[in-house]
């Protein structure tokens, strides 16, 4: 079987990260070419394609490569999926129960879309329902911006550089105000949106941070009709929400 060329590079510049360990955090691009065996070009664009992606970070003052943020986060990701959902999961029925709205965990995936991992409906007869496994873009909802909020500089800027596709006439597609709103969700620690992935559901999104708070390894979203969503309601919301993750990091704290 003939290995494509666009294979070959991609699996050329995956295996640079191995070159990369506790003893030798940093390495010369002099030193990848020797370890590789690859010639300076090739190597080069191989770094610059995984620092594109913020797998690789550059550090001008000693001119040296280490791994980037991207990997953290990926790496959250995984520990996330593996442990959070168990975890979650009674905690989330209370919070079902006490907002009696729909409740849902949510991750950033590899092609950095947004993806329920596990799900608590609500038992009202009008309610917002999502299948395990639905996934969305980041930039339309309540969940996807606060997990765009907690995201590395380049990690943004290459989803805001994307068509961003409109669902409804309240999905934000602007760029430069989808920066600002992911700034301010960062200082205020928690997102909401009004309709715009789903016309007339309302949703609230509050971040499960990693360990030293760098990024959002899931979010945890109470949704469910607008009409149900006064002022008074969103503020109660919001205080259970920040209660319902403080215990599931405790928790997952505590399994490390």
């Amino acid at each position: 079987m003939k290995i494509s060329s666009g294979y070959q590079t991609v699996e050329r510049a995956l295996r640079l990260l191995d070159f990369f360990t506790v003893q030798n955090p940093r390495r010369s691009l002099k030193e990848l070419c020797s370890l590789s065996g690859e010639n300076k070009s090739a190597v080069y664009r191989s770094l610059c394609s995984l620092e594109k992606y913020g797998l690789i970070m550059f550090a001008r003052a000693t001119r040296t490569y280490s791994l980037g943020y991207s990997i953290i986060r990926l790496a959250s990701v995984v520990e996330a999926d593996l442990r959070i959902r168990d975890i979650a999961l009674p905690v989330m029925r209370q919070l079902s129960e006490y907002t009696g709205e729909t409740v849902v965990l949510t991750v950033l995936d590899g092609k950095e879309q947004v993806t329920c991992i596990e799900k608590v409906e609500s038992d009202k007869p009008i309610r917002v329902t999502l299948n395990r496994g639905a996934s969305s873009p980041p930039h339309a909802g309540a969940s996807g911006k606060i997990l765009m909020a907690y995201l590395p500089k380049p990690s943004l800027e290459r989803i805001l550089a994307q068509p961003l596709q409109r669902f409804t006439p309240n999905t934000m597609t602007d760029p430069g105000e989808l920066r600002r709103q992911c700034s301010a969700i960062r200082k205020q620690g928690w997102a909401f949106s009004d309709g715009e992935l789903d016309e007339g559901v309302y949703a609230i999104s509050v971040p499960i941070l990693s360990p030293g708070g760098l990024f959002a390894i899931a979010s945890l979203s109470v949704s469910g009709p607008s009409i149900r969503f006064e002022q008074e309601d969103i503020d109660r919301h919001v205080r259970a929400l920040r209660q319902a993750v403080e215990a599931i990091t405790d928790s997952m704290e505590l399994t490390r």
